[in-house]
């Protein structure tokens, strides 16, 4: 079982629909790339790290393309296919990674990724998904995915670890919009006061404050690498206010919103 410990924002690569009678290709390593594919029709036959997959109709195929891959099919099929490259890796524990088997057989929950694979794909077809949206987009496949692996194969979790990870995927799904600490414990049908102790214990910070860090964070890398105005930025990640902003990352993290990057020698 793999455990995926993202650390920076994706960066997305491509996302396609792909049809054909035959199929035959061997891939190259490709440091920090993520593959998520779900087979619409037909097969594939995958060998990665010297292990043979057979993926069926409506399963979900999650590529870490840090390995030689050789992929193939003898009859006509369809995949569906998103990929983005981020730093990320390897973990052990449960509380701080997606959980991302080779192959999410075709089961209840699948056809939520799947679905979601393809508004992903639609949305960047149309050239409607800026970088920021398109990353919290990838981001909630990956959650998908592991929502539906944890459940799928049994996974014997503490109470209090599944509520504290559930609350943080609930986070960054609704990462554009006003979240509240009670509707983040209102999600997972539990007391404020419950969820706010074992965030803290878990994560070593409170969840309100877990969640203006992590929308703050996004308002700034917008803001440098896209050159969006700050209450432009406040307004995608749900906040009216500008000033409020201001004040808030400066508490949080001790500088103005408005400073440059630090650059380093």
């Amino acid at each position: 079982m793999r455990i995926v410990e993202p650390y920076s924002f994706p960066k997305i690569e491509f996302a396609h629909i792909y049809k054909t009678e035959r199929y035959s290709n061997n891939f190259i390593p490709v440091p920090d790339m993520i593959e998520i594919t779900y087979l619409e029709e037909g097969k594939l036959s995958i060998i990665a790290e010297g292990i043979r997959y057979e993926a069926q109709e409506g399963d979900i195929i999650c590529f870490l393309r840090n390995s030689y891959l050789k992929i193939w099919s003898t009859e006509f099929h369809c995949h569906h296919t998103v990929c983005a490259t981020l730093k990320w890796k390897e973990t052990d524990g449960f509380s701080k990674g997606f959980i991302l088997p080779f192959i999410v057989k075709s089961q209840k929950g699948t056809d939520e990724i799947q679905k979601a694979v393809d508004d992903f794909i639609y949305t960047i077809q149309l050239q409607e998904g800026g970088s920021v949206r398109a990353s919290v987009r990838f981001l909630d496949i990956l959650c998908k995915i592991d929502s539906v692996s944890r459940n799928s194969d049994n996974i014997s979790l503490p109470s209090e670890t599944l509520y504290a990870e559930r609350a943080k995927k609930y986070i960054y799904q609704h990462i554009h919009d006003l979240i509240t600490l009670s509707d983040v414990s209102g999600s997972l049908g539990i007391s404020a006061g419950y969820l706010c102790g074992i965030f803290k214990k878990e994560y070593g910070i409170s969840l309100m404050r877990y969640v203006n860090k992590t929308k703050l964070e996004s308002i700034k890398k917008l803001m440098d690498n896209e050159n969006v105005r700050l209450y432009e930025a406040a307004m995608i990640f749900g906040y009216k206010n500008a000033n409020y902003v201001s004040f808030l990352y400066k508490k949080i993290f001790g500088r103005n919103i408005t400073d440059k990057p630090s650059m380093v020698p």
